[in-house]
């Protein structure tokens, strides 16, 4: 029964020089373990750190950080702090639930209009016109009796052009009501204004297909339609646009400044080549670009053609 049982051996040093050899090495080899053991384990926990490090401040990181990922450099997402409100779209094909941007033109209609359509003017650093993409050297340049100093600048924002832009197609849209009497036929408007129009086309159609909504209209089943009915009313991640106005508002170069200043180009400011069409317009005397531009620009809301 014992002798069952298979004998089991172990290496006998041939010397003590061999056995002094050995012990050392096995120390190495332990130590080597060790210290694999404990560099990946502190490799393991560094980067366990910097992951939830990176978690954490992402979901710390506010509208203005993510606003800065899907716009150009722009210095009011430095300097106005941005929220995000979850809304829904009133996006109804009827004007109910009303609202005073859908409903027929009046003067109450238009006040509406003129005044989310204004674009006060604002002031904007060296710095940062260069790092909107602008040359400094063409463009407008604050004038010094304004009380801003050097290095100045004047601008807008884009997104209230935009929606001047709107206006204007909506006040074509209802051509009886703002030009008939003024220049009868649709085919009678003055170039500079179809001009316009199409710029206004343009700018919008980039804008929505520069960004556009990733939102989803789905259909619904409506009595006595025989098909579908698309769902407009989606909902959007939107700014806090009122406050934004309130606070360029507060912050914009005074009217009557603007409305009083000559428009004179400074000596020395450079300034780029007129475009063909104007001048082929100014030859047959028609209107000039300059005077609509300053309407355009003065800070007091856009003037209209009507």
């Amino acid at each position: 029964m014992f002798g069952s049982r298979s004998p089991h051996y172990e290496k006998v040093a041939h010397s003590d020089t061999e056995a002094g050899e050995e012990a050392p090495r096995q120390l190495k080899k332990s130590f080597i373990s060790r210290s694999t053991t404990y560099f990946n384990f502190g490799f393991f926990v560094v980067n366990t750190i910097i992951f939830v490090t990176t978690l954490w401040a992402n979901g710390r990181k506010g509208a203005n950080w993510a606003l800065k990922q899907t716009n150009y450099d722009t210095p009011l997402l430095d300097q106005f702090t941005f929220k995000m409100t979850d809304v829904k779209q009133n996006a109804s094909l009827f004007n109910d639930p009303f609202t005073i941007y859908k409903a027929d033109p009046s003067p109450e209609v238009d006040a509406a209009w003129d005044a989310i359509a204004d674009t006060p003017v604002l002031v904007f650093s060296k710095e940062d016109i260069v790092r909107i993409g602008k040359d400094p050297e063409y463009t407008t340049s604050v004038p010094e009796e304004f009380g801003y100093g050097t290095d100045k600048y004047f601008g807008v924002m884009d997104g209230q052009h935009l929606i001047h832009c709107l206006d204007e197609l909506r006040r074509f849209a209802h051509y009886d009501y703002y030009y008939r009497e003024k220049w009868g036929d649709m085919s009678n408007i003055p170039p500079m204004h179809a001009a316009h129009r199409s710029h206004c086309i343009g700018v919008l159609l980039n804008a929505l297909k520069c960004q556009p909504s990733l939102n989803i209209v789905t259909w619904t089943w409506m009595e006595d339609q025989p098909e579908p009915f698309p769902d407009f009313n989606a909902w959007r991640k939107c700014q806090n646009t009122d406050e934004l106005f309130e606070w360029i508002d507060k912050r914009q170069v005074s009217r009557q400044s603007i409305k009083d200043w000559d428009w004179k180009r400074p000596e020395g400011q450079k300034e780029i080549p007129l475009l063909p069409q104007l001048k082929e317009e100014e030859g047959k005397g028609g209107e000039k670009h300059a005077d609509l531009g300053v309407a355009h620009n003065h800070g007091q809301g856009h003037t209209h053609d009507s």
